[in-house]
């Protein structure tokens, strides 16, 4: 990842577009013997719980790119940051070449969902 590449993911972090994710199970899976999810009951994931969570991101209030460098990305235990989920719909932007760094981006104060207060400039990328 570029440097620019690493501000917004770690934008992305700090400000998913949703804060959970929701999903339905496809078969009833069991968590241990006193819990099991039944097929077609909707689950809802904590992303930001997950983003912020001291344990999976130490330092969480910190904004700090450098923990999404090649070189430290195999400490960030898989499925913990998913600001897109999982899968085929993991990233579908990257920032496009001089663009504004989330950081210098004041987030917007008066709407339901995280979004920034002005505008950001991004390439989408199509799904294969």
């Amino acid at each position: 990842m570029g440097m620019t590449t690493v501000y917004f993911v770690e934008a992305l972090r700090k400000y998913p577009a949703m804060g959970w994710l929701d999903r339905l199970a496809s078969k009833d899976y069991q968590i241990d013997e006193n819990l099991t999810v039944p097929a077609g009951m909707p689950v809802y994931v904590n992303v930001v719980g997950m983003h912020y969570d001291p344990e999976y991101f130490p330092d969480p209030d910190n904004f700090d790119p450098d923990r999404f460098l090649p070189e430290r990305e195999q400490n960030i235990k898989p499925f913990t940051f998913m600001p897109f989920g999982q899968g085929p719909r993991n990233c579908i932007v990257k920032p496009k070449p001089n663009a504004k760094t989330p950081d210098l981006i004041e987030p917007e104060r008066r709407a339901l969902f995280l979004m920034p207060g002005e505008e950001l400039t991004v390439d989408f990328i199509l799904r294969e």
